[in-house]
């Protein structure tokens, strides 16, 4: 019976460099390591390898020269294969779906709405913010403390989620 705990330790991370420096990623390089390990198990328990030869350590690179040589090879012939995040990058469509965007042209309605129930000091300030302008410029510009400006800003915030938070309480009450 193999050791393979004693093998793994002495020569896992040597099979990482050794895979990286082939050209594998770190995480390619991680799995494949791994896989060099699996293969050595599985071919011991068919009774396939009833010891390693004499240079366990020239085996076990061997193997997974093999294994990285198998994945570039799959890599080559298809390239997304190994990112499923890049195949939907690549099909997907980026365009938001239809009820998305009537989801999105209501919710700006009811914030247009709340907004214009605001008083005209209190917009500004939100509308200032809005377009990044800093919170002590805003009170510079309207001659105001900084105090009043973060109140007047928290009050807008509160008006349009009470706001929001009707319109759901409305839908959901439609929705029974």
């Amino acid at each position: 019976m193999l050791n393979f705990v004693n093998l793994f330790k002495s020569y896992s991370t040597e099979l990482q460099r050794f895979l990286r420096r082939r050209g594998a990623a770190q995480d390619v390089a991680a799995d494949l390591t791994q896989e060099t390990f699996l293969r050595l198990l599985v071919a011991e328990r068919k009774n396939r390898l009833k010891t390693l030869p004499e240079n366990q350590r020239a085996y076990l690179f061997r193997v997974a020269a093999n294994l990285q040589i198998d994945w570039a090879r799959s890599q080559k012939l298809n390239p997304l294969a190994g990112d499923p995040g890049l195949i939907s990058e690549i099909l997907a469509d980026p365009s938001p779906l239809a009820d998305e965007i009537l989801i999105n042209a209501e919710l700006i309605r009811i914030l247009e709405k709340a907004l214009s129930e605001v008083p005209d000091i209190p917009r500004q300030i939100y509308l200032m913010r809005l377009e990044g302008i800093k919170f002590a410029e805003i009170a510079q510009a309207l001659q105001m403390p900084l105090q009043t400006v973060y109140s007047q800003m928290s009050r807008v915030i509160m008006h349009l989620q009470y706001r929001l938070n009707e319109a759901d309480a409305e839908r959901a009450e439609c929705a029974k």
